[in-house]
């Protein structure tokens, strides 16, 4: 594979300092499982399919016994995370980021000025500001299997970041998660995911719980 691929590439150092420890991440909004991208126009009451189900995908993680679940964080919306994400010990982080979007849209002045002013993240574009403070060491954005990679990567990545080689795209088949130690972070979106997911969801966190507790 080219290395200069923008949709494979592998974690990369950077100038990231080497005594940080590593945070492994991996970051789901509850969003990822439905079969249509979803927004904030979205009638809860409504009822949409799923293209699997959430269990299934962390079954299928958690049965490789070399990978360790130390914590979760459960979030009602997805920059909720930020400050998770952006905490004293939370540099050099490896995130999988599990979602139909990628997060990282702009809003027009640097992301560090507008910190400064008292600006606060929103879902749509919290990773962004993540990126921005030198906190990512990788970025993966997992998508759903029957998304068009090479248009995710063009319209959900920023042109400004689309030649980053601490940015990529996997489809959730193609994923191999490395064997280590991982955060997980589950975001319910409740603005924009309907309530036939709070089921699936408080299902999925029970099934972490779970593994965490059985360490």
């Amino acid at each position: 594979m080219k290395p200069s691929d923008p949709l494979n590439r592998e974690g990369c150092d950077g100038n990231r300092a080497p005594e940080l420890a590593i945070r492994n991440i991996i970051d789901m909004d509850m969003d990822f499982f439905l079969t249509y991208q979803s927004n904030k126009s979205l009638d809860r009451s409504c009822k949409l399919e799923v293209w699997t189900n959430p269990q299934a995908i962390f079954e299928k993680i958690l049965d490789i016994d070399s990978i360790i679940i130390s914590d979760m964080h459960v979030f009602e919306e997805h920059d909720e995370a930020f400050d998770i994400l952006t905490n004293d010990s939370g540099q050099n982080l490896n995130i999988y980021h599990f979602d139909a979007h990628s997060d990282l849209y702009c809003s027009g002045a640097p992301a560090l000025e507008l910190l400064r002013f008292g600006y606060r993240p929103c879902e749509g574009n919290f990773l962004r500001f993540v990126l921005e403070k030198n906190a990512i060491r990788h970025l993966t954005c997992v998508i759903p299997d029957w998304f068009d990679k090479m248009k995710f990567f063009y319209e959900e990545v920023p042109l400004v970041y689309q030649s980053r080689s601490d940015i990529s795209v996997r489809h959730w088949a193609d994923l191999a998660l490395p064997q280590c130690k991982y955060e997980i972070v589950i975001a319910r979106s409740v603005s924009y995911t309907p309530m036939m997911m709070d089921t699936l969801t408080d299902e999925l966190i029970n099934l972490i719980r779970f593994r965490i507790a059985g360490r």
